[in-house]
Order: structure tokens, then C-alpha cells, then sequence
């Protein structure tokens, strides 16, 4: 195993997580005021909307690095790259489904894509936690990867919050909640499409380095996902710098 990582590997690390951290600051920041305010859902479902997202979430917290570190280090990108893909792919479904007004029109299809938009989110999340320890570096290099992956959640996240500030500021004034819940939708898909891209860099490169025999040759004792969770909380939607989300104005429709 290397002793260190080049600093194009450190940066391909790093955009593994920017589509889970773009999709938790709408989700925590918009998610409830999309379905109650643009979408009509009674407030009592709407929260039950996204409980059950959180539901989803704290089940598939330990489940997710518990079958991470349970599969073989002998598949190409190693033990974490497979449910990175996976996780990846439940996000990009769902979470614009999420914010579909269309969906938001049934609480159970609402709740259905809530769930499996954050069991895909924990996976991602936990599995990309855990690949640090397994590209090892030694404990600065170790270090310098949690920086990156802190430092693509703020760049992330505020980019998330500029998309929506300019997608509403193109809306009539004042936006209908048809409009904004529409532009909401897009910026969804839009989310998806560039935190796709990145995830994918991620899997690519990361694979590539496999292959070329930079890692994964032997994970050290005690690298599993609960010392990498332990190096680096695991709660979503953490590490958004403290931005405020710029609220949207609407009016009801009658």
C-alpha cells in the first residue's frame, strides 16, 4: 500500500460525496417547505413524509457499513466502490422524484421516494467514509482526505443554495407555488446530474487506482467503517458552514 496519494487522488476522493452533500441541504433546508407550502400536503403529512426518510436513514446507517465491511476486497475498486454505485444511483432516482410535484400530489409515493432517496444516501455516505482508511497514506494523508471531503461539502452545499437563489430569482414576481415548486424540480435534476458526474469521476479513478495496485491490497486492522465514522461524525446534512438558505417568495393558488 502506498505511503501517500498524489493530490489528483486526494481531489477524486473528495467528489465522491458532493452529490449526497448537495441533496441534503435541499433536503433539510426546502424538503418540508415544498411539500406543505408549494405542494399543499397537509403539515401532518408532510412531516410524516420525511420522518419516514429518516427512518429509512437511521436503518440503513449500520446496515450499509456493516455489509460494506463484509464484502470481498478482491472486486475491482475494492470492498466500498460497489455501494457508492449503488447508493449513488437510489439518489439520483429518487430525489428528484422527491421534489416532483406530480409525486407530491400522493403522501405514499412521497414517502415511498423519501425512504429509498436516504437509504441511498447513507449507503453513499458510509461507504465513502469508510474508503478513506482503505486508501491508506498514513495518518496526515488520512487527515488531508477528511479536509477535502469537508471542504467539497461547502463548496457543494453553497453551490445548492445559488442554483435555487438564481432559479427563483427568474420566476415571476411573486412566484405562484406552481412555478416555484417546478423550479424546484429542476434544480433537483440539476443537482443530480452534476453530483452524478462526480460520484462517477470518483468510481472511475478510483477503480483506475486499484488496477494500477495503489491501494486495497491489504485494508489495515481496524479501518472498517466504525473507526472512519468515529474519525468523522456521520450526520447528514453537516458541514453546510453555517449558510442560510435564501427563502423563496409564493403565493398560494386559489
Amino acid at each position: 500500500m502506498p505511503s501517500a496519494l498524489t493530490r489528483l487522488q486526494i481531489a477524486a476522493y473528495g467528489m465522491g460525496h458532493v452529490l449526497n452533500d448537495a441533496c441534503a441541504i435541499l433536503w433539510f433546508s426546502y424538503g418540508l417547505f415544498f411539500l406543505h407550502e408549494l405542494c399543499n400536503m397537509p403539515a401532518e403529512m408532510s412531516g410524516l413524509v420525511i420522518f419516514s426518510g429518516q427512518i429509512a436513514d437511521a436503518i440503513a446507517t449500520p446496515a450499509a457499513g456493516i455489509l460494506s465491511d463484509s464484502t470481498p476486497t478482491s472486486l475491482p475498486g475494492g470492498r466500498r466502490l460497489i455501494w457508492i454505485a449503488l447508493g449513488s444511483i437510489c439518489v439520483i432516482i429518487c430525489f428528484p422524484r422527491f421534489f416532483s410535484p406530480v409525486v407530491a400530489a400522493s403522501p405514499v409515493w412521497s414517502a415511498v421516494s423519501a425512504s429509498v432517496f436516504n437509504i441511498g444516501w447513507a449507503t453513499t455516505q458510509v461507504s465513502h467514509l469508510a474508503l478513506a482508511p482503505d486508501l491508506g497514506g498514513g495518518q496526515s494523508t488520512q487527515l488531508l482526505l477528511s479536509v477535502i471531503r469537508q471542504v467539497a461539502t461547502v463548496l457543494s452545499s453553497l453551490a445548492a443554495f445559488v442554483l435555487v437563489r438564481v432559479s427563483l430569482s427568474k420566476l415571476s414576481q411573486p412566484p405562484s407555488a406552481h412555478e416555484s415548486a417546478a423550479a424546484f424540480h429542476r434544480v433537483a435534476n440539476s443537482v443530480v446530474t452534476a453530483g452524478g458526474v462526480a460520484s462517477l469521476l470518483c468510481i472511475l479513478f478510483v477503480t483506475k487506482l486499484c488496477r494500477c495496485g495503489a491501494g486495497f491490497s491489504a485494508p489495515p486492522e481496524g479501518a472498517g467503517t466504525a473507526a472512519a465514522i468515529k474519525t468523522e461524525g456521520a450526520t447528514p446534512g453537516h458541514g453546510a458552514g453555517g449558510a442560510q438558505p435564501p427563502h423563496p417568495r409564493r403565493k398560494r393558488q386559489t
